[in-house]
C-alpha cells in the first residue's frame, strides 16, 4: 500500500496517507480540517548505497569497457 503526501489548500496542513490503490487517492480528506480540497505533493526519496555495493562509483558503463566490441 503506497504512502502519498498531500497538502490541504484550505488549512495548509501537510500530511501523509496510506492509499489502497491509485483510484482511491480522490477519496483522501485532510486530517486536520476534513477538507477535500487537497493536492498531492512530490515526496523525497532517501536511499543509501553501501561502499562496495552493486554500483561501484569507478566502474565504467558496460558499453565503455575495453574489449566490449564497441570502439
Amino acid at each position: 500500500m503506497p504512502i502519498y503526501e498531500f497538502k490541504c489548500n484550505t488549512c495548509a496542513a501537510e500530511f501523509e496517507a496510506l492509499v489502497a490503490s491509485f483510484s482511491k487517492v480522490n477519496e483522501v480528506t485532510c486530517g486536520k480540517c476534513g477538507s477535500v480540497d487537497i493536492n498531492r505533493i512530490l515526496s523525497t526519496v532517501n536511499s543509501k548505497v553501501k561502499r562496495g555495493g552493486s554500483f561501484p562509483a569507478a566502474a565504467p558503463p558496460p558499453g565503455c569497457r575495453s574489449k566490449s566490441g564497441f570502439s
